[in-house]
């Protein structure tokens, strides 16, 4: 893992550390760990890597075609729910695709994204 993936994860990591205690769902700090633990899942996201990405409708910073993060501590045996949306332009049209993806606590997750003008929200 190159130090910019660590920057990545840990910014991704704050940012959905943030959501979730301004919804009032309580969290313990877990630090960013190479590997999942028993209390957080570990999130792969592969998309175009000049894709916009929004979690929750949090803008997340990465810039990579393939970007990972461990969520916040999740209690044992419950299923989370993010919002993964993804920006795209592509040959001049704005393309625009959402998943509601489910994570639990240690495991790993893949999503892939790949806007397509079928599977793109009209934008006005």
């Amino acid at each position: 893992m190159t130090p910019q993936n660590a920057g990545e994860r840990e910014a991704v990591r704050k940012v959905l550390e943030y959501m979730r205690t301004q919804k009032g769902t309580s969290s313990t700090p877990s630090g960013a760990p190479s590997a999942p633990t028993a209390d957080v899942a570990h999130v792969t996201v592969r998309l175009p890597a000049q894709a916009t990405l929004y979690v929750d409708g949090t803008l997340c910073p990465l810039t990579s075609d393939t970007r990972t993060f461990d969520t916040p501590v999740l209690q044992a045996g419950r299923k989370y729910y993010y919002s993964m949306r993804v920006e795209l332009d592509r040959n001049g049209q704005r393309l625009s695709e959402t998943r509601r993806v489910t994570v639990a606590a240690g495991e790993r997750v893949d999503v892939t994204f790949n806007p397509t003008p079928t599977t793109a929200t009209a934008q006005r």
